[in-house]
């Protein structure tokens, strides 16, 4: 089974790193839709990961979780998304699917809590397709829309653990990736110039991340005799990323005759956003309950040194609870090691059109089965649904599906002399 867990792991790190080619409409402005996405675990608990110690995951949100790892870890995931876009009169369905994420950690000094973890992960993703047909005096006029892309990000992360039970850590993040986006319009009448426009952006630069975890708050204040809360909290700092930028600008005439031009439009940055994330665990009785809130600035987003209009600060509320397995891999039966998750969040997202923030409300649920001694199966299913077909809005249905290996090994690890 360890062997069957390495290669997968194997040929997640050796994947082509490409998402999302198709999505939500809503993912054109900015830097695309963000992802929140930390690990299977917290996605099927409404995605309140920030206060979950490590626990068989390797957790690159909240940096300070890698200090409870205890061996080596490695984290792979997959994914399948899909968009049922409707705006009150048509609807289509786009969908994608491709590796998610991947991630190690191993313990550098255990008696300090410090470990060390790499991985990629996705940080936007742009995937949208629509048309837009206009009649007019001359006929019918047709603007096509299309963009793809994303960032990515390039993760090192680094825990300590000052004192008992507190756990601190930062992330450096290498965030990376190319933005395109086309604009076609076209006439019906040749006399007429149809023009195509293609817009890219490669935006590279590093970010950081900040997070605490204390696993016995409770005890720690003096209101239980035993550690059953935990209490977690991460700063993303943001930063500018160096952009080059390119524009390509195509003119066809009624003669056919194709006329080209690329303008290089001036090198700048953009300024991705401070983001906060406040979290609380409970654990006891073989059940856990998780819940966190989380902020972003994106009102303060910057593309070469313009906001978008459509950009506002956005707000998350998740939670979710987990029947946990048994441990005893020798005398319990199979079923009683399997882990049931489910939750829920809203969120106003940052994205707000024609006056109205685009919303968003989902139900999660998930599973964890074991492979063997320290591996695990991962499922999770999200559904919710974005925006409203009201003021000629478009609303997303949407569903993500996760599959996940999670495992441990002994590897960088020296056994103790007797």
């Amino acid at each position: 089974m360890k062997t069957i867990v390495k290669s997968f792991f194997f040929l997640i790190v050796c994947a082509q790193w490409t998402f999302a080619n198709n999505g939500s409409a809503y993912s054109r402005y900015g830097a695309g839709e963000p992802s929140l996405f930390s690990t299977s675990r917290a996605a099927a608990l409404g995605g309140a990961g920030t206060a979950l110690s490590a626990d068989g995951y390797v957790n690159l949100i909240n940096p300070a979780s890698l200090g409870t790892v205890t061996r080596t870890l490695f984290n792979g995931a997959y994914q399948y998304r899909g968009y049922r876009a409707n705006d009150g009169t048509n609807s289509s369905y786009l969908n994608a699917g491709g590796f998610l994420s991947a991630a190690m950690a191993f313990p550098v000094y255990r008696p300090y809590g410090i470990v060390f973890a790499f991985g990629l992960s996705p940080v936007s993703t742009i995937g949208y397709h629509f048309d837009l047909i206009e009649s007019s005096s001359i006929g019918t006029i047709e603007q096509i829309f299309d963009g793809r892309g994303g960032l990515t990000a390039a993760n090192l992360a680094l825990s300590y653990s000052p004192m008992t039970d507190l756990f601190l850590g930062a992330t450096a993040d290498y965030t990376f990736g190319t933005i395109t986006q086309e604009q076609t319009l076209s006439y019906p009448n040749t006399t007429y110039f149809a023009s195509d426009i293609v817009r890219t952006m490669s935006p590279h630069g590093f970010t950081f991340r900040f997070g605490a975890l204390h696993t016995g708050i409770d005890k720690a204040l003096g209101l239980s005799t035993t550690k059953h809360l935990s209490l977690g909290l991460t700063l993303s700092t943001g930063g500018s990323l160096t952009t080059e930028a390119e524009e390509l600008r195509r003119s066809t005439y009624s003669t056919q005759v194709a006329l080209d031009s690329t303008i290089a439009r001036p090198n700048g940055t953009m300024d991705l956003p401070f983001g906060a994330t406040f979290g609380l665990a409970y654990q006891n009785s073989g059940k856990l309950y998780t819940a966190e809130v989380q902020m972003q600035q994106w009102g303060d987003f910057k593309e070469l040194g313009v906001h978008p209009a459509e950009l506002q600060n956005s707000l998350r509320a998740g939670a979710g609870i987990e029947w946990l397995p048994t441990r005893d891999y020798t005398t319990e039966s199979y079923w009683a090691q399997v882990s049931l998750r489910l939750g829920a969040y809203a969120q106003q997202t940052q994205v707000r059109v024609h006056g109205t923030s685009i919303n968003e409300y989902f139900g999660t649920a998930g599973i964890g089965l074991p492979l063997g001694n320290d591996a695990r199966l991962n499922l999770g299913l999200e559904y919710g649904v974005r925006g409203t077909t009201s003021s000629s809005l478009i609303k997303d249905n949407i569903i993500r599906f996760t599959l996940s290996i999670s495992a441990g090994d002994t590897w960088f690890i020296q056994p103790e002399v007797e």
